[in-house]
């Protein structure tokens, strides 16, 4: 994802886009997440690291001559999704390309490579992907400048015969990432490559909007081991949705008022106190009761936002591949899936 910079200086200004990452990878459950124009130096990342070092791992690369201005790129690890051990990394181009190798299920090894192009002339592109696959003992290929660049990059994807997921998965779809505001036209500028092992296991490969201030969008895949055994949902919890709902915390809010008199009824008469009725057991069934009660409402708000949304990305759908509708006219209709906002 480009995260268009860090945004605030301090760590501590709700502005500074890195308090946003890690609510990104919680709530999407992303094990690995690669960043580019991270615009942050190493005094920086040092307490951005320390806030978060229970949550994540944060490997950057920042740009040499303005780490704070310009570039940048990072790989961060979520540790309650994915191993931080034994990882290798290795800065390949400062500020541009970072490589991270990632010990995975029963000895395999992803290997990460985080790429921030240079966005200048074609030159300064084909010298840079020309100089990435030199990294790797790679030939130059000697063409006219714009097809030069087409071969520089084809070449360094060659060397390590990767796809681009998304369109393997989404062959006649259009989808963009990135929107060029000087003129509306749009590009899918932000990818991930793989190879057909890791392709064949993936899936759901998605281009969807970040919650934060940039003008990219976030590409996100998920990778499965075959061998792995299958791992449930995990523990239940209210969804966020519900707990803003203000039918559900009236109701909540009724059930706890009802608690606390009969609490302070058995306190008034302790010898009423028996093992099928005493204050533990009125704690359960309130508890018990706020459950069913937040399950109830939640099928209805899920519901009716599951519909919405679905509609509303079937329609983004359609206006992103109608090629009678003007730019213009597709740019007023992005951010339609982000504006929604369930009923409460």
């Amino acid at each position: 994802m480009n995260m268009k910079g860090k945004g605030a200086d301090s760590i501590n200004d709700p502005n500074n886009k890195w308090n946003h990452i890690n609510q990104i990878m919680r709530e999407n459950k992303i094990g690995v997440l690669t960043l580019q124009e991270t615009h942050t130096s190493d005094e920086q990342l040092e307490k951005i690291q320390t806030l978060f070092q229970r949550q994540l791992v944060i490997h950057n690369s920042a740009d040499p001559g303005n780490p704070t201005g310009k570039g940048g790129v990072a790989i961060i690890l979520n540790k309650g999704l994915t191993n931080v051990k034994g990882i290798e990394v290795k800065e390949i181009v400062p500020g541009r390309a970072l490589l991270l190798s990632h010990p995975w299920h029963d000895n395999k090894t992803f290997t990460f490579l985080a790429i921030y192009a240079p966005a200048g002339s074609n030159r300064e592109k084909i010298d840079f992907w020309k100089g990435l696959t030199e990294t790797w003992e790679q030939r130059r290929l000697p063409v006219e400048e714009t097809i030069d660049l087409i071969d520089a990059f084809r070449t360094f994807r060659q060397k390590f015969t990767v796809i681009d997921g998304w369109r393997e998965f989404h062959p006649l779809e259009k989808g963009y990432s990135f929107v060029h505001q000087s003129n509306c036209s749009r590009s899918r500028i932000d990818r991930i490559y793989t190879n057909e092992e890791i392709l064949r296991n993936s899936r759901e490969w998605e281009i969807i909007d970040p919650p934060i201030n940039t003008d990219h969008k976030l590409v996100m895949t998920t990778i499965i081991d075959p061998q792995m055994p299958i791992i449930g949902d995990g523990r239940w919890a209210i969804p966020q949705l519900v707990l803003k709902s203000k039918e559900y915390l009236r109701k909540v809010t009724e059930l706890g008022a009802e608690l606390e008199q009969e609490i302070e009824k058995q306190a008034k008469e302790p010898n009423t106190r028996t093992n099928a009725q005493n204050i533990q057991i009125l704690y359960k069934d309130f508890k018990m009761e706020c459950t069913a009660e937040a399950r109830k409402i939640a099928k209805k708000i899920v519901l009716r936002a599951k519909v919405k949304i679905k509609e509303l990305e079937q329609e983004r759908k359609h206006i992103l591949n109608n090629d009678e509708i003007s730019n213009e006219e597709k740019i007023l209709q992005k951010d339609m899936q982000s504006q929604f906002t369930p009923e409460q």
